[in-house]
């Protein structure tokens, strides 16, 4: 889902892709972006008194019309027919794909991880011995 409340397909992996999944009473599931969301402040009377406005999150969910395309986020509610959704059980072939897309980002996810975690040591250590006084030069 990118900022212009659309559904969007993309080719990597990022923010925009992560929802937060609800599981309802009734087997049904809803999908929700982690990233976005319509900020509304409060009606004058509720809440707290302070001198902050207090306002309210909400969702955005993924939800489809009924000819079968994405409707926009903020016009979504999570007790939409249109947003729950019926998991399906996969088969074989499906696990097997599941498998192979999460090896193949996690190698991903490792090799930028790995490299920046090296890159940040190096320049701690660097640091730390600097700001240090060995013995030898404490006497002089």
């Amino acid at each position: 889902m990118d900022h212009w409340r659309k559904t969007t397909r993309s080719e990597l992996f990022n923010k925009e892709c992560e929802f937060v999944e609800r599981i309802h009473e009734l087997g049904y599931n809803t999908y929700a972006s982690r990233q976005h969301f319509t900020e509304q402040p409060l009606p004058p009377g509720t809440g707290s008194i302070s001198k902050r406005r207090a306002t309210v999150r909400r969702q955005w969910y993924i939800s489809i019309n009924g000819k079968g395309r994405p409707r926009r986020g903020f016009k979504t509610r999570s007790t939409d027919k249109a947003s729950l959704f019926l998991p399906r059980v996969l088969g074989n072939k499906d696990h097997e794909m599941v498998r192979k897309l999460r090896d193949t980002q996690g190698a991903q996810h490792m090799h930028q991880q790995g490299w920046r975690g090296e890159r940040r040591r190096r320049r701690h250590r660097g640091r730390k011995s600097r700001g240090r006084q060995t013995d030898d030069t404490a006497d002089i």
